[in-house]
């Protein structure tokens, strides 16, 4: 936890500095004590909100969490932005003044268009071959915290439209474990098909235990080391694990049966080679959020791949979501949030579409 919030702090603060830098820079303001002041409160912004809304449950309190989330998708879009004219400054004379304007028109309407976007949440429908016909939905980084209890309805709404025969949820489901987030869990209860749950890296960061015990009591299986036959498939879940390495230990020494058709439920992009040689035939991930704000999804590959979509190798298939939620901003531009339909269907070729 305090290596997360000390990245998340690292990295705010040099994407703020940068960008009241140029901005100051181009409107000609001199870079005194309201910059400074400007860079700190912003840096801190989401985190201590987050901070501030996990120990008071107070209105005034989650609308500050909620400003600071958007500012750090603005701030996302300022930053590439202001990236891109470094190079246009040099190629289209014009007056600093009209340079930083240009700019902020331009955030506008990115920012306006991610924020319309992140409101929508579209149904991908995969089918893939399996052993027996089954309708599964996976859900993945719902994020609850950072999207309120309307969003998590609307969430279970349309999953319940969909008439699913188990939903599986691929971790990320709660950011905190405040009084609000633990009201939005609730409706969790009004899912109508049976719920399988896989622990992600914010479950860990809410405080894992709290939340598993909840789920619980909302009649949802906790798949973390299990193994658990649903008819004649195999569902394995493993809890998050940022050694890949380790995830497939864990894995290895899980006892499965190889000849079954398995499912596996974890929360990061795992390598499908290991999967396919480990007789997995489909893998349901998520955490990639596929970039959530473009440029992003080009910074995500470094770090986790492949970072959204259906992969297949041989009988292996592998699915990384987008996320049905958001973490931080309520913004999504390139992106959607999804919930994935999976027909298991038999001798059925894969077929992907929205």
């Amino acid at each position: 936890m305090a290596f997360f919030i000390g990245t998340v702090l690292a990295i705010s603060f040099l994407m703020h500095f940068y960008v009241y830098w140029r901005l100051f820079g181009l409107f000609g303001c001199k870079r005194r004590w309201g910059f400074w002041l400007l860079t700190l409160v912003g840096t801190v912004s989401l985190i201590g909100s987050r901070i501030l809304e996990s120990y008071y449950d107070a209105y005034v309190i989650e609308v500050i969490f909620v400003a600071a989330g958007y500012w750090l998708g603005v701030l996302w879009l300022l930053f590439c932005t202001l990236l891109v004219y470094e190079v246009v400054r040099w190629v289209v004379p014009h007056a600093k003044r009209t340079g930083g304007v240009a700019v902020i028109v331009i955030v506008c309407i990115l920012s306006a268009c991610a924020t319309v976007n992140a409101r929508r949440i579209t149904v991908n429908t995969i089918q893939v071959p399996g052993p027996e016909p089954m309708r599964l939905v996976q859900l993945s980084d719902v994020h609850i915290g950072s999207m309120n209890a309307a969003f998590v309805r609307k969430m279970v709404d349309i999953t319940n439209r969909l008439n699913p025969d188990k939903i599986l949820i691929t971790g990320d489901l709660v950011d905190a474990f405040g009084r609000t987030s633990q009201k939005a869990m609730m409706l969790v209860a009004e899912f109508e098909a049976p719920v399988y749950f896989v622990s992600g890296n914010h479950e860990y960061y809410a405080g894992r235990q709290d939340v598993l015990d909840a789920l619980r009591r909302l009649n949802v299986t906790i798949m973390d080391n299990r193994v658990e036959q649903i008819g004649s498939i195999q569902l394995i879940g493993i809890p998050d694990m940022t050694d890949r390495q380790q995830a497939e230990g864990v894995l290895t020494g899980m006892p499965y049966d190889r000849d079954a058709y398995t499912i596996l439920m974890f929360h990061r992009p795992m390598d499908i080679g290991f999967l396919e040689r480990a007789g997995i035939e489909l893998t349901l991930v998520g955490h990639t959020h596929a970039g959530q704000i473009f440029p992003f999804n080009f910074i995500v590959r470094f770090f986790e791949h492949p970072v959204y979509g259906l992969h297949r190798l041989g009988d292996s298939f592998l699915y990384v979501t987008s996320g049905t939620g958001l973490w931080g901003p309520r913004m999504r531009l390139g992106t959607n949030n999804e919930i994935v339909l999976i027909e298991l269907q038999l001798n059925q070729e894969t077929i992907l579409y929205e």
